[in-house]
């Protein structure tokens, strides 16, 4: 393993460890801008239930994703996700004013092509199930929501972003 200085590259040998291979090897050069952790994965959560709100950005934050944003309206989920460019929005259905999260997607999806979870306890009602997942690059999870069916649905959401 050699480092070097700041702009320098750093040249890694990787070999097997068994003494077959002894004196061969792979040199990969890398900058020290290919060393550096990526940023997290940014989320926008849009739910109008405090509890609820909290208890969903612990569960984000403790899968490694960032937080960067909380709205509980339509009309500040619309505009949030215009402001700050979340990789993925997490959705409930029924937002605080009468708003619909459905809504919000839609007019979301006007500006911007970013991946949707809905979260909701509506999850079972089969029109407004097939409608939450007419919008490309949606998928819906039932309330309450665990940690493991989060982490599935943030994680399919991203590989499509």
């Amino acid at each position: 393993l050699e480092l070097g200085h700041k702009n320098r590259k750093i040249m890694v040998l990787v070999s097997s460890g068994d003494d077959s291979s002894a004196g061969r090897g792979v040199a990969v050069q890398l900058s020290p801008d290919e060393l550096k952790t990526p940023e997290p994965r940014k989320i926008l959560i849009v739910e109008d239930e405090p509890l609820i709100a909290w208890a969903l950005a612990d569960m984000v934050r403790t899968l490694g994703y960032e937080v960067c944003g909380t709205v509980a309206s339509e009309a500040a989920a619309v505009e949030e996700a215009h402001r700050l460019l979340p990789d993925a929005i997490l959705m409930d259905f029924r937002l605080a004013g009468g708003g619909s999260g459905l809504g919000a997607a839609r007019r979301i999806r006007e500006m911007h092509d970013m991946p949707i979870v809905f979260c909701t306890a509506y999850a079972e009602e089969t029109g407004l199930r097939n409608d939450m997942l007419s919008l490309s690059s949606s998928d819906l999870i039932a309330k309450p929501v665990s940690r493991a069916t989060l982490q599935r649905a943030l994680e399919k959401a991203l590989s499509r972003s």
